[in-house]
């Protein structure tokens, strides 16, 4: 049987897919504690995996935007399964290429993006990642990276709202019916859903008016339900995408 253990290291959540014969099995996620040590990460990672024994030999791959939890996480990783895992970057054979200055700036979870969208759907196509930073990565029709947008994420918006205005309190984020709000809590809700979805909506027609049209928008990040649920434009959710690309990667670059 062929089997992967993909992490993503993301600066809110860590999530890590165990993957066999091509397909996601078991699906973790944990906050990310930029601290933590190597055998923090030993214990967690083999909480997730009860027969975690089982898992010596197997091939894993990590992708990261937490400098701080590369190596602790790599590291236990190892102590696990007695392989280094593949750390994603810009130097490995992606099956794209990048158009970005320099390559090496291109944060890794925009790479396991890219290349995810190349490989499952079809080009020209943008993905929407919405995550501490909401995020547009483009793939040409070439198979081409060719940039991309970042803005601060939904949820970080609205925290650091609740940071600076004295007489709101944090309110959790949930479909609306109406973009007029008819109590503060209502209020906040809409102008947060609306105005990102908006400014999705028309960064998307701005890409396409530099580009051509799309022929996919995929969304991805923990609002991806929500968001699509009132954006007028036709898109994929896919909250797996990063780790099918992290797959991808490993498969192209066999350890």
């Amino acid at each position: 049987m062929d089997e992967l253990i993909a992490v993503d290291i993301g600066n809110t959540n860590i999530t890590l897919g165990l993957f066999k014969d091509k397909e996601i099995g078991d699906r973790f996620r944990i906050s990310t504690n930029r601290n933590a040590t190597t055998d923090e990460c030993f214990f967690w990672l083999k909480d997730m995996f009860p027969l975690w024994e089982q898992t010596s030999g197997i091939r894993s791959i990590v992708c990261s935007v937490v400098p701080s939890l590369t190596e602790p996480v790599s590291g236990a990783i190892e102590r696990i399964t007695g392989k280094k895992p593949l750390i994603v970057s810009s130097d490995l054979n992606l099956g794209i290429e990048i158009l970005y200055n320099p390559p090496e700036d291109v944060g890794a979870d925009r790479i396991a993006n890219a290349v995810a969208v190349s490989e499952f759907y079809q080009l020209p196509a943008v993905v929407i990642d919405l995550g501490t930073a909401t995020t547009f990565d483009i793939v040409s029709g070439n198979r081409e990276y060719i940039g991309g947008l970042i803005s601060p994420g939904i949820e970080t918006s609205l925290s650091n709202l609740f940071q600076r205005a004295a007489r709101l309190f944090p309110t959790d984020l949930i479909p609306v019916k109406s973009v007029i709000g008819k109590n503060t809590s209502d209020a906040i809700r809409a102008g947060t859903l609306y105005t990102a979805v908006d400014g999705i909506e028309g960064v998307t027609d701005r890409i396409e008016s530099e580009i051509g049209k799309l022929s996919s928008v995929i969304i991805t990040g923990g609002l991806a339900e929500i968001v699509s649920g009132v954006l007028r434009r036709d898109v994929i959710v896919d909250i797996n995408i990063t780790l099918k690309g992290l797959y991808k990667i490993a498969e192209r670059n066999p350890q």
